[in-house]
C-alpha cells in the first residue's frame, strides 16, 4: 500500500466512554502520552473532543499511524472507531505538533459543524467526512482552513 518512507493522514472518530466529570483529566492523560511518546515515531496529529466525541487526525508513516490506531483501539476511553480516511499526503498539516489539541470554538459554528459529522458519520462518504475532521482541525489550531492535498 505504501512505503514507510511516505506520509500519511489518518483521521479517525470515536465515541468516548469517559464520564463527563472525568474528561479534562483524560484528555490532559491522552495528551501528555501523545506527546511523550509521538516524537519517537515521527507521528504528529490533533486531537477534537466535542460532546462524547474524539475526532484525531495522525500522520506519519503508514506503519507508525496504523500502529498508534492500534494502541489507542485497545484504549478502553475510546469505543465505536471508525477511520474516515487514510491516505498519501504530500507534507503534514501538523508537522509542529506532536499533538495538538483543538478545543471547540467559544461561539459554536466550529462545534456545530464537527459534531454534524461525528454524528451523522455511518450515513456519509467516509472521505469527505475525513477532509472535513481535518479542515476542521486545522481551522481550530491554525485559524486556517488551507490543507495540503494527498500527492
Amino acid at each position: 500500500m505504501g512505503t514507510d518512507s511516505e506520509l500519511f493522514s489518518l483521521v479517525y472518530f470515536s465515541r468516548s466512554t469517559v464520564e463527563p466529570r472525568k474528561v479534562d483529566a483524560e484528555i490532559r492523560s491522552i495528551l501528555d502520552s501523545a506527546r511523550k511518546k509521538n516524537p519517537e515515531y515521527e507521528v504528529t496529529g490533533a486531537l477534537l473532543f466535542s460532546r462524547g466525541f474524539f475526532a484525531q487526525v495522525l500522520e506519519g508513516s503508514l506503519t507508525s499511524v496504523q500502529s498508534t490506531l492500534e494502541k489507542i483501539r485497545s484504549d478502553p476511553r475510546h469505543t465505536e472507531i471508525s477511520v474516515l480516511s487514510c491516505r498519501p499526503i504530500a507534507k503534514r498539516n501538523f508537522a509542529d505538533w506532536s499533538m495538538a489539541y483543538a478545543e471547540p470554538d467559544r461561539d459554536g459554528t466550529v462545534s456545530e459543524r464537527i459534531n454534524g459529522i461525528l454524528e451523522n458519520a455511518s450515513c456519509i462518504d467516509c472521505d469527505d467526512a475525513g477532509s472535513e475532521v481535518l479542515s476542521v482541525l486545522q481551522m481550530l489550531i491554525t485559524g486556517s482552513e488551507t490543507i495540503s492535498s494527498g500527492t
